[in-house]
């Protein structure tokens, strides 16, 4: 067979294409397999890949709260006391917001996957305050230290309060939120047919200040105490009733409700024991209540001693003790 120089040439140029045409490799696709840890800012693995590095730079991230205060504060003391008497107010601190996450992801190139997540952790980092009385005395208070998310802190202040009277308590002061975004970045990119992964992590902190105050009303009543009429001792002879008004003055309407009471009370005699109020808040007097009634018999001649006592809300007590005597 003739074997020409054209045919010879054209039948190793055929060969020639097969054998290149079986070694090229088929396109590469962006595959999810199992990522391990890149070197630290990218580099050469050991098996001579090149690791990926990020150059994909994130969105800027936003540590801002919100315009309003997140910090609750509220005063937390007594809302009445005597001329006399010292009370002590609490300034309760809240910080309401939770720690959050957020997460998005992208894609900046066919073969590489961005995951950014954002957590925000928030604290009261500081926090100083002025506590007025409201009678011209003051106190400054601070936080001893940061208080996280949740966690509830106080401050208090004691004041003296020696003239009664209506005084408004009330609280001035800041409040420092500090919010620590930590920023992780995740970049996943596609090398010599393998998927190589790097997480790189940021923290940003902001601090915002909020001023915030609080008041409460305080009611501080007279020192007076109720008065009790003198009732003196008494003599009945037996068969016959003694029968007397008991008369209770409530000198300041403050002390109110007021409880009347008998300790020691004979046998047979009646005097009840009786709550007294006044719905108008004024000073009162009241003659004929409580009354005393008791006939003694003949069988209870001798000396009795009875304890007349008044209560008022205040819880101290005034009283007089009476001596009754029954004769033949």
């Amino acid at each position: 067979m003739r074997i020409t120089l054209f045919t010879l040439l054209a039948a190793i140029g055929l060969a020639g294409m097969c054998i290149l045409n079986a070694q090229s490799p088929s396109p590469a696709k962006f595959t999810s397999v199992p990522s391990r840890a890149a070197p630290s800012g990218g580099g050469v693995n050991s098996g001579g890949e090149v690791v990926a590095t990020s150059t994909f730079a994130p969105p800027m991230i936003s540590t801002a709260i919100h315009d309003s205060s997140p910090v609750t504060v509220a005063i937390a003391g007594p809302a009445a006391l005597t001329a006399g008497m010292t009370g002590t107010f609490k300034l309760q601190l809240l910080l309401s917001l939770p720690t959050t996450t957020t997460t998005t992801v992208q894609t900046p190139a066919p073969d590489t996957q961005v995951i950014i997540a954002v957590t925000k952790t928030l604290k009261i980092q500081s926090a100083t305050f002025t506590i007025d009385s409201g009678k011209g005395e003051t106190a400054s208070v601070s936080l001893p230290g940061a208080v996280p998310s949740g966690s509830p802190a106080s401050l208090s202040a004691t004041f003296a309060f020696q003239n009664p009277g209506t005084y408004s308590v009330s609280a001035k002061g800041t409040a420092w939120v500090q919010v620590t975004s930590t920023i992780a970045t995740t970049t996943s990119s596609l090398i010599n047919g393998t998927t190589q992964t790097l997480t790189k992590t940021q923290d940003l902190q902001e601090v915002t200040s909020y001023p915030l105050s609080a008041q409460q009303q305080l009611t501080v009543a007279s020192s007076g105490v109720p008065m009790l009429t003198p009732i003196g001792n008494k003599t009945v002879n037996a068969g016959r009733e003694l029968y007397f008004w008991i008369d209770i003055y409530a000198s300041d309407p403050r002390l109110l409700p007021l409880t009347f009471g008998v300790v020691n009370l004979p046998p047979g005699a009646i005097c009840p024991s009786v709550t007294l109020g006044n719905q108008k808040g004024e000073p009162i007097w009241l003659g004929g209540d409580p009354e005393f009634h008791w006939t003694p018999t003949s069988s209870q001649v001798g000396i009795y001693t009875v304890t007349f006592t008044a209560n008022p809300a205040d819880g101290r007590t005034v009283s007089e003790t009476v001596t009754i005597t029954v004769t033949p």
